[in-house]
């Protein structure tokens, strides 16, 4: 008897991956064809895998695939969030770091590390003037 699996619940690194691929090539697929609303779906469905099964494990891989596939901006920008969320952990991977899509990735990681950056430094200036009124 086959069990079936969640597409949305991946269960191993190797599972989430081969899920995210997927997705991306449907993206790519969606984006090529112009259907808005499947570019849509697509993106949703990449969103909650990232946040839910994240693994390290193959991220450069959907990183590549997406930069290489399609030029869905809103694509591109889950993947640079979702970098810039886990910097820390991808930049020890050797293979993130020769991606050959780095340099608009790149660019795109440090600008949303940038954005996050100032975001909470503004924050803390507030309760700052806040706590000295």
């Amino acid at each position: 008897m086959l069990t079936q699996v969640d597409p949305l619940c991946a269960t191993t690194p190797a599972m989430t991956t081969e899920i995210l691929l997927r997705n991306v090539r449907v993206n790519a697929i969606a984006d090529y064809y112009d259907i808005l609303r499947l570019k849509q779906l697509v993106n949703t469905k990449i969103q909650h895998v990232l946040k839910t099964s994240w693994s390290a494990f193959g991220f450069s891989n959907i990183v590549k695939e997406a930069f290489n596939s399609t030029s869905d901006m809103a694509l591109y920008n889950i993947m640079t969030l979702t970098a810039t969320t886990h910097i820390e952990e991808l930049l020890e991977l050797k293979d993130f770091a020769v991606l050959e899509v780095m340099n608009a990735f790149s660019i795109s990681v440090i600008q949303n590390t940038i954005a996050a950056h100032k975001a909470k430094e503004d924050l803390s200036t507030q309760k700052l003037q806040v706590v000295e009124s």
